[in-house]
């Protein structure tokens, strides 16, 4: 007996499982569909929940009345002309079609199929068709379903099917199988022809896009071309479409990455928007807890002027009160005497009585003090809204500042190792406050930003900056001294990557920009600028007999990208002469970052391609080489004073950490996953690192925008306040309490942090 093969067989579980996902649900009203209609943008709904939501009736267009034509209806209300889909959106013209009421929005065939589908795949009944007519036992086990006979049979009852001449030959599949294919086979039923009653649609019309039956081929439709669907056309048309869909999914999901891009931009722009606020707010806070403690102030003053007077006037109030009582005790006494005492009665009282207003009249009963000397009168300042905002602060907004929208200036940082095999491009310098900073030999064509940072192209930043030196007095002695800006006049701009500050708080600069090292007095003031022959100056340091080492990887991009080789070197200057006394580790350095200095006088240079700390001996001899495997981005590196213990800044690591004489490590401060963070214990890529003569470690957090400042042994001291700092990348220290912090933009500001003569 023939038995239908199980490839044919409809996949029953992913139909019940579009099933039980609401394919059949109406998106307006959650039930079923009833009559679903479908709109031009594919969405279906109920009939009748499309009018509820619309609000419109096809009746309020045509009058219809049984075997009349349609035509306009009077109505008052104006015709509705579209409408928003109630899924996407998408603007829906209202249809005009022949006048009948549910006729106006074209019928979901599909979503009818299905729910006929869904209805004969509910109605299945696995017993035996033959019961309980013919069949006595009518169970479920071991039946099987007749294709041709549509019917269901135990064992017994096909057998006698099978006995029967004319049943011979049909085909049988399990009752499990049965399912699926009943409801593939009505899903497969033919439609028919409206007109043609009893007419199978099985050709379609290029002309009207649409399947008609052979009736309307011929008649309707005869000047048209007019096409078998069973044949190459479904094949094509499917090709077509199956193409469109893949498409399409790769639309959707570029749509679906570039929302959540959108999403994680808006979610960073709210961050930032948070952040500005928050800063603001704190300068508000900051300036309402100065403006109360001048008020403290004034009224102290005058509380201190009337303070003297007032106490004097009290005390000649109370006498004259007390006064007033003697005197009027002594008078009511007086004229009663006089009005009702006898005359020896009277005698009696006149010697004392004479004597006691004698007295009296010696009492002090006058002399208040004189108004000109308590007339004290407040003066308000009566600042305009200009003055508050000057005194606020000031948003700067990039996008004004620059005329490109490009890679920003501070993303062409060239300083750590990214890749080591592509090109470099032109970079394009626009002023934008406060950046992720890039890795050094990355390329700009290479390098993007992080996606968190991408709003802060032309993002506004809540800042005070100063463009000419400003010199302070801060109070206690203690505070920022000096900001001012490194550029000069006549420079675009430049980019600033280290610093150094000797003993007499002269503070020493390189200026990879202008290819330049500058020279500051601790006021601001340019004493001296040097041309370097480096195209990539960094880090800088000062050496004991007042030489100046400077490193520079100006050969690292041209090897990097030829060879794969980087190879840089560190140039050591005699500053007042501005002689170039040597070069060392052109043969050792790939990548040259910090360079210091310490007690014996060798030289300390970072490499961040090799990971590795070179130590040259004083005269620039080759001397040893530390590993730095355990930073992920070792960029500079200081020397503590007190014992010679290494402190190197891991960019990328979010750490510092600090190392023994022998490359041991001693110490971290830092996220223990080298995560970033901006709390206390937290780093984001920290840049520039200096020890102070106490072995204070003070940290240049770049992304933080700020500087942190560690015990000897990295535990957390707290934060350096430096107002409107934004971007440091270089720190250094004297023995003299003085802090430079140098900002990649260019602007530089002294701290006085310590009183040396309070030790």
């Amino acid at each position: 007996m023939a038995t239908a093969s199980s490839s044919s067989v409809f996949d029953g579980h992913a139909f019940t499982t579009a099933l039980e996902k609401g394919i059949l649900n109406c998106k307006l009203c959650s039930n079923e569909y009833t009559d679903p209609r479908v709109l031009p943008c594919f969405h279906s709904f109920c009939a009748s929940c499309l009018i509820k939501h619309t609000g419109y009736r096809p009746s309020e267009y045509f009058s219809l009345t049984e075997g009349s034509s349609p035509r306009r209806a009077h109505t008052s209300r104006p015709p509705i002309v579209e409408f928003p889909c109630p899924t996407c959106g998408v603007s829906t013209p209202v249809p005009r079609g022949d006048g009948t009421e549910k006729g106006e929005f074209p019928q979901n065939i599909f979503l009818q199929k299905v729910q006929a589908a869904a209805a004969r795949k509910k109605a299945v009944d696995s017993h035996c068709g033959n019961y309980p007519e013919s069949c006595q036992d009518g169970g479920t086990e071991n039946v099987q379903y007749c294709i041709e006979c549509g019917a269901h049979y135990c064992p017994e009852c096909r057998a006698k099917h099978d006995s029967m001449k004319p049943l011979k030959g049909h085909r049988f599949i399990s009752a499990a199988d049965a399912t699926g294919f009943i409801t593939e086979e009505s899903l497969k039923e033919a439609l028919f022809c409206e007109i043609h009653r009893g007419e199978e649609l099985k050709f379609y019309c290029e002309e009207d896009g649409c399947v008609v039956c052979r009736d309307c081929s011929v008649t309707k439709h005869k000047p048209h071309t007019v096409l078998d669907i069973k044949g190459a056309i479904i094949e094509n048309t499917k090709g077509k479409i199956s193409t469109l869909v893949s498409e399409g999914i790769k639309l959707a999901y570029q749509s679906e990455h570039s929302g959540g891009d959108c999403q994680h931009q808006l979610e960073m722009c709210e961050e930032k928007i948070r952040r500005q606020k928050d800063e603001i707010q704190t300068e508000a806070d900051n300036l309402k807890a100065m403006i109360d403690v001048e008020c403290q102030r004034l009224c102290n003053k005058v509380d201190q002027h009337f303070g003297s007077r007032m106490e004097q006037i009290r005390k000649d109030k109370e006498l004259f009160e007390k006064n007033q009582t003697k005197v009027n005790d002594v008078i009511e006494f007086t004229e009663k005497l006089l009005k009702y005492g006898s005359e020896p009665v009277i005698m009696t009282h006149a010697k004392a009585l004479k004597k006691k207003l004698r007295e009296l009249t010696l009492l002090k009963t006058s002399g208040a003090p004189e108004r000109a000397e308590i007339d004290v009168t407040f003066v308000p300042k009566q600042p305009t809204s200009h003055d508050i905002a000057n005194l606020l602060g000031v948003l700067h907004d990039g996008r004004k500042e620059g005329s490109q929208s490009s890679l920003p200036e501070s993303y062409r940082v060239q300083d750590e190792i990214e890749s080591s095999s592509s090109t470099l491009t032109e970079p394009i310098d626009i002023p934008t406050p406060k950046v992720p900073l890039p890795s050094p030999g990355t390329p700009n064509s290479q390098w993007q930003p992080p996606n968190h940072e991408s709003p802060d192209e032309g993002r506004a930043s809540f800042s005070s900056r100063r463009e000419t030196p400003d010199v302070t007095a801060p109070p206690g002695g203690l505070g920022v001294t000096c900001t001012f800006n490194a550029r000069m006049p006549k420079e675009k701009s430049c980019r600033l990557y280290g610093c150094a500050i000797d003993e007499n708080g002269d503070i020493y600069i390189t200026d990879e920009g202008n290819k330049k090292m500058k020279l500051f007095a601790h006021t601001g003031h340019l004493k001296s600028e040097m041309k370097l022959t480096a195209n990539w100056p960094a880090g800088i340091a000062i050496l004991k007999k007042g030489h100046v080492v400077i490193s520079d990887n100006s050969k690292a991009n041209f090897y990097d990208n030829l060879f794969k080789n980087p190879r840089g070197k560190v140039d050591i200057f005699m500053p007042k002469t501005e002689l170039l006394i040597k070069s060392i580790g052109e043969d050792k350095v790939k990548k040259p970052w910090g360079v210091a200095t310490n007690s014996r006088g060798e030289i300390l240079v970072c490499d961040v391609h090799s990971k590795c700390l070179f130590i040259f001996e004083p005269g620039g001899s080759y001397k040893t080489v530390i590993s730095l495997a355990q930073c992920s981005y070792p960029m500079d590196i200081a020397v503590s004073p007190t014992n010679d213990t290494v402190f190197v800044s891991d960019s990328h690591g979010h750490q510092i950490i600090g190392l023994g004489v022998h490359g041991e490590p001693l110490m971290r401060y830092g996220s223990k996953s080298q995560q970033a963070g901006s709390g206390i214990g937290e780093l984001k890529f920290p840049r520039g690192i200096c020890v102070d003569h106490r072995g204070h470690v003070f940290i240049a957090d770049s992304e933080n925008g700020r500087v942190v400042q560690l015990h000897p042994d990295c535990s957390f001291f707290k934060e350096v306040d430096i107002p409107g700092l934004e971007q440091p990348v270089a720190v250094a220290v004297n023995s003299k309490g003085q802090l430079a912090v140098v900002e990649y933009k260019g602007i530089v500001h002294v701290v006085q942090y310590l009183k040396i003569d309070s030790e």
